[in-house]
């Protein structure tokens, strides 16, 4: 018989995929779910930092208001083009989250653009994370 221990967190799948911890760098690139961004900046704690960079002002006010009902300390910042405001290997982990389709609306030089930069201001040793809302959760 085997047992397994279930979690209160309706986002423990998205959380635990992440897989970000205590005192860990976040970069959440996108909001399509901002509750569920929200639980991924709360898994780094006081000793760590969470940051977002999305497409929409409507996108950076869902953030905040998720990031406030959890809680948790986010920095937000509106952004469609160009380098990401951080340095190379600033983040632990980067999740990029198209589950909204925001970032497949931008134009491809765009996309392209922001899925280079997540890889370039994502440390060497760790890893990025795409959500996306037509194949479901990859790693």
């Amino acid at each position: 018989m085997f047992l397994t221990k279930r979690s209160s967190s309706p986002h423990a799948l998205v959380t635990g995929m992440v897989g970000a911890g205590l005192g860990d760098t976040v970069l959440l690139v996108g909001c399509g779910r901002a509750d569920a961004m929200a639980a991924v900046a709360a898994t780094v704690g006081l000793s760590g930092s969470a940051h977002a960079l999305v497409t929409r002002t409507s996108e950076a006010d869902a953030l905040a208001r998720a990031a406030a009902a959890a809680g948790v300390l986010l920095t937000t910042a509106v952004q469609l083009e160009g380098r990401f405001p951080f340095a190379d290997g600033t983040f632990r982990v980067v999740v990029c989250d198209d589950t909204s389709g925001a970032i497949s609306r931008l134009p491809a030089a765009a996309q392209a653009t922001w899925f280079g930069e997540a890889r370039r201001v994502t440390a060497q040793d760790r890893k990025s994370t795409r959500l996306n809302s037509s194949h479901g959760y990859i790693s």
